[in-house]
């Protein structure tokens, strides 16, 4: 997509936020004892509260509003049974649409009390070089539109960065990656 008006900044602004709180919301009411469906809801909730919608419901009919993985499931779980222990790695995302604009967010973290194996874990992100460190793949174009709340330093730099890695090791292997937020025009 590309930002062609302040509206389209307000609509993704206000959509960040939306799918920035109930991240949070999740990440401060998850512990140990609950289920991923559980915590699930929580999240479906506050999406539903601010209007907005699941993108993966909305897109492809995912069976969960967020994505929540425990351990070997690290990332895109799917919310049931399975139940949040003390020393989990949990992962949580959350992507949503409101008004045809779309953000997502997600993080990795530790349910209390952690060990320093995995706490290395959720840390390895942080430091790993830089895009501009990384080798060029000339056949592969990365588009991204992302906007985040203004916190911490630079989440412009810290966004464009998470999508980057995120997509490094396919864009290897691709002619072209395209990140589309706006409904109607489908992830290519």
């Amino acid at each position: 997509m590309t930002i062609e008006t302040q509206d389209d900044v307000v609509a993704l602004k206000r959509i960040g936020r939306i799918v920035s709180l109930t991240l949070q919301r999740m990440l401060d009411a998850a512990e140990p004892g609950m289920t991923t469906r559980e915590l699930d809801l929580i999240g479906q909730r506050l999406l539903e509260e601010h209007g907005a919608r699941s993108a993966p419901k909305l897109t492809y009919n995912f069976p969960g509003s967020t994505c929540i993985g425990i351990n070997e499931g690290a990332t895109h779980g799917i919310p049931g049974d399975r139940i949040i222990r003390a020393g989990d790695v949990l992962n949580v995302d959350v992507s949503a649409e409101l008004g045809g604009y779309f953000a997502d967010t997600g993080v990795t973290t530790v349910v209390p009390p952690t060990t320093p194996q995995n706490t290395r874990l959720c840390r390895a992100p942080k430091t790993a070089p830089p895009p501009s460190a990384w080798p060029r793949y000339p056949a592969a174009t990365i588009t991204c539109a992302w906007i985040l709340p203004a916190t911490g330093p630079s989440p412009w730099r810290l966004a464009m960065t998470c999508a980057a890695r995120s997509v490094a090791a396919w864009s290897a292997s691709a002619s072209r990656a395209s990140i589309s937020l706006r409904s109607g025009v489908p992830w290519q």
